[in-house]
């Protein structure tokens, strides 16, 4: 019985010995692991130092070396900051800043330009529609988002900066332009034919929520009968701002989820309002549909608010996270990921709508319409070869469309404004465009994916019960 005592614990001894060292050892040679990494790293750096042909500052490999173990991840939206890139980052998150004046987007061919606003830097500027902003200051654009590359462009009030771009028609150019602060309105409401009200966001502000409750409040007051709520081409903005638009369009209820790592529920967005619109509502994306806007789309599509009509939207939806190094650099790191309502995933899918239409509001329509600059002696691209076949087509012989504004362009819109228009300066701005396009038949701009949400929503409003 003494000897089977002894035994016992001698084994409940050997089993608390291991029961520390096991783990002290496990971690030993993590730790040597670990070392034995970094030893590899600092043997690299030495032969580079010491045998590379051409070498190069050691902070520049080092740098090199940080962003490798970045991109080694496989996600355009973690990125690292040198120490010159984060400053430049954080001045324009927090200090007061201007902006130049153009809706950009991230697109396969680079940041593009959506929009040139009217009244801003980039209206006087050559800007066009359809610009690829390559270079900023002189550096190379690397960024995973539009709303990244809107830190870089984005400056103090007054300071100048160089946008290199890439033209629709390939000329590249760099514009110098100077920040400015003004408000850019991103709701825009209208009431359309039928009495059906029309709400376009163009990105997620500050001010989305109230403006966005406002436009539904004046269209509300007249009457409307059923909501248009265009998303298209709205590339995102502040999660907080799209969580309000999406309050108003849901009943109460969980909005958004956000996954981190293993799955685990990092936070729930709830809905504590019910819906603030009782009318038919048609929700209208396309491939440039993204982030913030998606989660909207996304909460109106899981709950069955509305009904969603276009092309299935981008497909990003992660939250990064700013971590500060201590060599005075930073890194932007996803830790997270968007689910909607009913947990479906939608980053790299995107929202597939109920209704898919093909966008036929194609480039000839976006630059006839949307002309964001005067067209004169000298000036070139594809809007001034649209206006050399509307002057051929209306008997003004402009020559051959070749998209350069010459003398004959010149004397074929000198003889059109002597027609049409109450000046006669051989220059076309928009109002001048719209004037021409009003004598040309069967130009009128077409948008499928718009033309079917109205049908939609009038079948609803006709499918109403009465009250």
């Amino acid at each position: 019985m003494k000897q089977k005592r002894k035994f016992l614990i001698a084994i409940m001894s050997l089993l608390l010995c291991l029961l520390f060292i096991i783990p002290a050892m496990a971690s030993e040679t993590n730790d040597n692991s670990d070392a034995n990494d970094v030893a590899v790293l600092q043997e690299m750096l030495d032969q580079i130092q010491q045998r590379a042909l051409n070498p190069i500052d050691k902070q520049k490999l080092i740098d090199g070396a940080l962003k490798g173990m970045i991109d080694a991840l496989g996600d355009e939206h973690s990125i690292y900051f040198d120490v010159e890139q984060r400053k430049i980052f954080d001045t324009h998150i927090k200090g007061a800043f201007g902006w130049v004046g153009v809706l950009i987007t991230k697109r396969p061919g680079g940041i593009t330009v959506l929009k040139v606003l009217e009244e801003t830097p980039a209206e006087t500027a050559n800007f066009q529609k359809g610009d690829i902003i390559y270079a900023i200051d002189g550096q190379e654009l690397k960024v995973a988002s539009a709303a990244e590359a809107t830190q870089f462009i984005r400056g103090e009030i007054g300071t100048s900066v160089v946008l290199s771009v890439l033209h629709p028609d390939g000329s590249k150019e760099d514009i110098t332009v100077i920040r400015d602060k003004f408000e850019i309105a991103s709701v825009h409401f209208e009431v359309l034919e039928d009495n059906i009200g029309y709400v376009r966001i163009d990105s997620f502000s500050e001010n989305t929520k109230k403006n966005f409750y406002k436009a539904l409040a004046d269209l509300k007051e007249k009457d409307c009968q059923g909501i248009v709520l265009d998303l298209r081409d709205n590339s995102g903005g502040l999660l907080n701002s799209g969580l309000d638009v999406a309050s108003a369009l849901t009943p109460e209820g969980k909005i958004l989820t956000v996954q981190g790592r293993d799955g685990k529920v990092i936070n729930a967005y709830q809905s504590l309002v019910p819906t603030i619109i009782d009318v038919p509502l048609v929700v209208l994306i396309n491939e440039n549909t993204a982030s913030a806007s998606e989660i909207v789309t996304g909460a109106v599509k899981d709950y069955g608010t509305g009904t969603i009509v276009g092309k299935t939207s981008y497909g990003k939806a992660t939250m990064q996270q700013i971590i500060p190094l201590s060599n005075g650099g930073e890194m932007k790191l996803t830790i997270a990921r968007y689910l909607t309502p009913n947990d479906y995933l939608i980053q790299d899918k995107g929202i597939t709508p109920d209704v898919i239409v093909e966008d036929t509001r194609g480039k000839e329509n976006k630059i006839a319409y949307e002309l964001n600059e005067t067209l004169f002696y000298g000036s070139r691209g594809e809007a001034v070869q649209f206006l050399q076949q509307y002057l051929n087509e209306l008997g003004f012989n402009a020559g051959k469309a070749d998209g350069i504004f010459g003398q004959g362009t010149m004397q074929a819109v000198k003889k059109m404004q002597q027609a049409y228009w109450h000046t006669v300066n051989g220059e076309v701005d928009q109002a001048v465009m719209n004037e021409l396009l009003k004598h040309l038949p069967g130009h009128e701009p077409q948008d499928a994916q718009l033309d079917k949400a109205i049908e939609i929503v009038k079948e609803k409003i006709t499918a109403k019960p009465a009250a």
